[in-house]
């Protein structure tokens, strides 16, 4: 993570990790020592061991520049406004937690209710926590069914 001052008082914070592939290579024991510390580098194998070809512009290489497994946590994240990508829009339906309180069907009723004025079945039951409670009020084919009619507007 590095924090840092922008115009202003405003402060710009920006995250990395480290990618999934790059923790399961570390896991399987295939990175190696290297000689320049801002490289990786891909262990030489042991007798009856085959490691992982790591390519770089279409060749396989032995050391690779630690960038090639830093992943940016912020890169493509939409803005708090922007559904345009999510398949669930509505967050408008009780949850149920985990502490006992169960949605009734007050809340169910209201909810078809509420939804009474949207036009597709798309608008009207895009949300996880009413699909959650429907498998529990009919059956769970019932809620994917109409899960998958959702999804596929």
């Amino acid at each position: 993570m590095r924090v840092e001052q922008q115009e202003g008082d405003q402060i710009g914070v920006e995250c990395w990790m480290a990618s999934d592939c790059c923790q399961a290579l570390e896991r399987d024991n295939v990175f190696g020592g290297c000689d320049d510390p801002t490289k990786m580098a891909v262990r030489k194998p042991g007798p009856n061991e085959a490691m992982p070809a790591v390519l770089r512009e279409g060749a396989g290489v032995t050391e690779f520049e630690s960038d090639f497994m830093i992943v940016s946590l912020a890169h493509g994240q939409p803005n708090e406004n922007n559904t345009q990508f999510n398949i669930l829009k509505r967050y408008d339906y009780p949850v149920m937690n985990r502490f006992g309180k169960e949605q009734t069907q007050n809340d169910f009723t209201s909810f078809l209710r509420g939804s009474k004025g949207l036009k597709t079945r798309h608008e009207r039951f895009a949300c996880f926590n009413f699909l959650l409670h429907l498998c529990k009020v009919m059956d769970v084919d019932t809620a994917m069914s109409i899960a998958n009619s959702v999804a596929e507007e």
